[in-house]
């Protein structure tokens, strides 16, 4: 009796495990691809970014004799 019960907690799981599995691909075959949602973004003809002409501050190193 105890095989009888074993067995069907096995099936019981594998039943679960296959209902997730088949809810996870649904799920998934729904979300653009992610080639496809970058290629499909607005077109930026010009992308200027302001670029600050300071070259920063003089530093010397010390130099070893």
């Amino acid at each position: 009796m105890a095989v009888r019960k074993l067995q069907d907690a096995k099936t019981k799981i594998e039943d679960v495990a296959n209902d997730v599995g088949v809810e996870g691909l649904q799920v998934a075959a729904n979300k653009p691809d992610l080639c496809a949602y970058l290629l499909g973004e607005p077109k930026i003809d010009s992308f200027d970014v302001p670029r600050d002409r300071d070259t920063g501050r003089e530093v010397t190193l010390p130099c070893e004799p």
